[in-house]
C-alpha cells in the first residue's frame, strides 16, 4: 500500500511539473496518442491534482493528448531516474 501511494505521488508530482510545459504548446506524437482519433485527442479532460504536501486540491484541465503526453514523460523520467540510480 505504501509503495502504491509513493508511486502515485511520484506520477502526480511529475504531471504537475510537466503540465505547464504542455500548456505552452509543446506537443510531439507518442505511440499511445497515434491510435486515437482527432476528436478523442482534442477532448478536454479535467482531473483533480493533489499530493501529500498540498493543502488544497486543484483542478487541471488538459486535452486527452496532453494527458497522454504528460503520462509518457512521467514514465520516461521515472525510468531514466531508475537507470541512473542503479547504474552506479
Amino acid at each position: 500500500m505504501r509503495r502504491l501511494t509513493l508511486a502515485s505521488l511520484a506520477v502526480t508530482a511529475s504531471l504537475c511539473v510537466a503540465a505547464p510545459a504542455l500548456a505552452e504548446g509543446e506537443a510531439t506524437a507518442q505511440p499511445a496518442v497515434l491510435h486515437q482519433s482527432a476528436a478523442a485527442q482534442n477532448q478536454v479532460v479535467c482531473r483533480v491534482m493533489t499530493h501529500e504536501g498540498m493543502v488544497l486540491r486543484r483542478q487541471m484541465c488538459l486535452t486527452r493528448e496532453q494527458w497522454d503526453l504528460a503520462g509518457y514523460k512521467a514514465r520516461q523520467q521515472l525510468a531514466d531516474f531508475q537507470k541512473r540510480r542503479y547504474s552506479h
